[in-house]
């Protein structure tokens, strides 16, 4: 394996991103804060009725800065990769895609740029902790070859996509953000033999299947020293233009040559989430039941409204009162219609 990486600068890994978001102050972590408090508090609910709540990894919050990268300097252009069959017996896997790339010099200057309190993104973070190129190596005749390599790639990329889309769903559900672009982050730390625009056809077409994702940045190490992210995206999106310039001004701004990255323009500010919400929003947090209610009640299904601000860590004072699952709860009478054919429980209600 080592050989694998000789010349290669590891900056793209596991260890390495995670310090990268904690130390840049556009991404918020959800697992910090009372954005720790919320989720723990909806799980808590959600588990009298045994369901178990995920969400996204990070939040990401808009620079106050009024450049985004030209319809010019944006090019398109159409290609295709092709996967060689390695016993050569059959036809080569092709990838099509339509490549889209921002100019370095629509990056913004050097300078100080004020952070909004806009979320324009939720993150989920994967990581490709396999090789796979010895996987495609070992590729024996008995489905044909652009078979194998589709439902390779569904195994290794697809189904993280799928696993970060339904996280982003979750989010989505639980926070006042629903206008947020859903953002897969792809690290892959070990196979970086496999090529990197074969990748990046496969996930600007992968990403159309799911429904909560617009965006699909992926980081691998390169021979060539190159470490800019590469995005996949739906649709063009003046959001997700911003986003692109955000994330490569993050990237770029870190020293990857020490144990762990540190930013070239020194310690930021950390920032937490602070949550406010009244009584009766944190109660339906606390059991998760804004969904239920007695049978035939005509009123609308409720909504908890909350107030989400950012500030740093310094300066955090949670808004949330530690609180557990509403105990009334517990104590709920339940009844259900049993079908004597089948002997399964239908129609199950909360009664008086």
């Amino acid at each position: 394996m080592a050989a694998i990486f000789e010349g290669v600068k590891r900056r793209f890994t596991r260890t390495n991103m995670v310090e990268v978001l904690r130390a840049w102050p556009q991404a918020v972590s959800t697992d910090d804060g009372d954005l720790r408090v919320l989720h723990d508090m909806a799980n808590s609910g959600a588990q009298l009725w045994g369901e178990r709540l995920s969400w996204p990894d990070y939040l990401w919050l808009d620079l106050d800065f009024d450049g985004a990268p030209s319809d010019a300097a944006q090019t398109a252009t159409a290609e295709t990769y092709n996967l060689i069959d390695p016993t050569g017996s059959g036809p080569a896997k092709t990838f099509s895609s339509v490549k889209q790339s921002i100019a370095p010099s629509e990056l913004p200057p050097s300078g100080q740029y004020q952070i909004s309190g806009r979320v324009i993104g939720m993150i989920e973070m994967k990581v490709i902790d396999t090789d796979f190129a010895p996987k495609l190596a070992k590729y024996k005749p008995g489905i044909p070859w652009n078979k194998f390599v589709g439902l390779k790639f569904d195994q290794w990329f697809g189904k993280r996509l799928e696993a970060a889309d339904h996280q982003i769903a979750a989010g989505k559900r639980l926070l006042p953000f629903s206008d947020a672009r859903g953002i897969a982050l792809i690290v892959n730390e070990r196979s970086v033999r496999l090529p990197e625009e074969i990748v990046m056809a496969y996930l600007s077409n992968a990403i159309h299947r799911f429904q909560n994702l617009d965006c699909v940045v992926y980081l691998a190490d390169r021979i060539d020293g190159r470490y800019a992210p590469r995005l996949a995206v739906k649709r063009k999106d003046p959001v997700l233009s911003r986003f692109a310039m955000q994330v490569t001004m993050m990237v770029s701004s870190f020293d990857y040559s020490g144990p762990l990255p540190t930013n070239r323009s020194g310690q930021q500010p950390e920032l937490l989430a602070r949550i406010e919400m009244d009584a009766r929003s944190r109660q339906m947090y606390r059991s998760w039941a804004s969904g239920w209610r007695q049978e035939n009640d005509p009123r609308p299904v409720p909504s908890p409204s909350m107030k989400v601000t950012f500030v740093r860590r310094e300066e955090f004072i949670s808004g949330l009162p530690k609180t557990e699952p509403d105990q009334s709860l517990l104590d709920c009478k339940f009844a259900w219609d049993l079908d004597p054919a089948t002997m399964t429980i239908k129609n199950l209600r909360i009664v008086e």
